[in-house]
Parts: structure tokens; C-alpha cells; sequence
């Protein structure tokens, strides 16, 4: 389960790093609070893993998840890149079918 939301949290943070002036360094952050939380970075286009092997500690801890029902979880997390997608927030959903 944890690794979909890693994959899903990856896409859209590569949709971001696209819209990167080449004269900047591509990078993207992630917000560790929900509303006054540092901006820490995760990823950079120089240090960027040819091939992800888990999900990263610091995005996952960086979710913020609650019930919306029962098997139903709704997760929240703020994105900052470089470029056009300067603020991104991404939604998460997590279904558990035994308890729908």
C-alpha cells in the first residue's frame, strides 16, 4: 500500500520538475507541517536515484492521513518545485475493500 503512494507522490513530483528553467537546479520539497511546517528538500535533478528501491522516508512521514469513512483514508501532502508547479498539493486516497 505504502509503495502506491510513493509512486503516486513521484509522478507528481516529476509533472513538476518539467516546467524547471534549465538555469536552474531541479529540485523538489516537501512541507513537514501541515500549515507552518518546514519546506525540506527531497529530490534534486544532480542526486536523483536511477532507480528507486523504497519510498523515501520523508515524504511518506510528510502525509497527512484521516478517516473519512470506514475503509476509507484521505491523505494530504504540499509539493514545492522548481518552475511552474512552484506549489503543488497532492490528494491521496486509501481504500481497504474488507472494511468498505
Amino acid at each position: 500500500m505504502r509503495n502506491n503512494i510513493a509512486v503516486t507522490v513521484i509522478a507528481a513530483a516529476l509533472v513538476a520538475v518539467i516546467g524547471a528553467p534549465p538555469a536552474l537546479e531541479a529540485q523538489l520539497r516537501v512541507r513537514t507541517a501541515p500549515e507552518a511546517g518546514a519546506w525540506r528538500t527531497w529530490w534534486t535533478a544532480t542526486s536523483a536515484p536511477s532507480q528507486w528501491s523504497s519510498a523515501n522516508p520523508l515524504v511518506l512521514n510528510a502525509v497527512r492521513w484521516r478517516v473519512t469513512s470506514p475503509g476509507v483514508e484521505m491523505g494530504e501532502l504540499q509539493l514545492s518545485g522548481s518552475g511552474e508547479a512552484w506549489r503543488v498539493r497532492v490528494v491521496l486516497v486509501r481504500l481497504d475493500p474488507a472494511r468498505t
